[in-house]
């Protein structure tokens, strides 16, 4: 799935909320709850939420979405 989150990630590599949670199969609004109780760390960046390619993988290997 690595060949498919390339595809996916933004020239910066990292990913938005849209992105993210396509990428592990949830609303953005379960993302976000994931945010707000620590279980995903988010990087903003002029005002924008974005993720780490590899903290969606990690995400994904535990099956915790």
């Amino acid at each position: 799935m690595n060949g498919g989150m390339k595809n996916e990630t933004k020239g910066d590599g990292l990913l938005s909320y849209k992105q993210a949670a396509s990428l592990l199969n949830i609303c953005s609004r379960t993302l976000r709850r994931m945010v707000d109780a620590g279980q995903l760390q988010a990087v903003r960046i002029r005002g924008r939420v974005l993720f780490r390619p590899a903290d969606i993988l990690k995400i994904q290997e535990q099956g915790t979405a």
